[in-house]
């Protein structure tokens, strides 16, 4: 019967033989590898714990390793180091979507909800619907030289004889300005 030693010997022989026709870089990474989760078998906790800076170190080394850097891997599934790639994108990108959610509910307040008294569920809907339609349609905005987000027309000039209409939205408290061409 032949031992579990005698088949690790010749995995490792394999893996030699295999390490002769890899490039240098492909080797480096394998090294690397291979000595980190020997790192983290040596440590002292009976059960090896993963830190952040474990995934770090095996999103990075995933991303580089041109070779199948999923047959080296001991202690952590590929799918766990992919998992642990998709987080960090996903929190790169609700902090930076977050901002903004935050910068629309802070206008939202300050622009209509302190100061209106809303009666019912019915009744925020309703106001958040008019004011979300002002907010996209016709309020300046500072990042697109004072147009809305919906506009492609440049609002700055102004042609001499037409006439600024105002239009009162959700009882009067948002004024809106419009344009009409003077009548020929």
């Amino acid at each position: 019967m032949v031992s579990y030693r005698v088949l690790d010997l010749g995995r490792l022989f394999a893996h030699l033989l295999a390490g002769l026709f890899k490039s240098r870089r492909e080797l480096v990474l394998e090294n690397l590898a291979v000595r980190h989760q020997l790192g983290v078998a040596l440590r002292t906790n009976p059960h090896p714990r993963i830190h952040r800076s474990d995934r770090i170190l095996w999103v990075t080394v995933s991303r580089l390793w041109a070779g199948d850097w999923r047959d080296h891997l001991v202690f952590v599934k590929p799918a766990t180091v992919v998992g642990w790639h998709r987080r960090g994108w996903r929190l790169y990108w609700t902090w930076r979507s977050r901002s903004h959610a935050e910068r629309w509910i802070t206008s939202c307040r300050r622009e209509c909800l302190d100061w209106m008294l809303i009666a019912s569920e019915g009744h925020l809907r309703r106001v958040l619907r008019e004011y979300v339609d002002h907010y996209n349609d016709e309020r300046p905005h500072r990042s697109r030289n004072l147009r809305p987000p919906s506009s492609r027309v440049d609002l700055t000039s102004r042609p001499e004889g037409d006439t600024i209409t105002r239009r009162a939205r959700l009882g009067g408290l948002i004024s809106e300005y419009y344009l009409e061409p003077m009548a020929a």
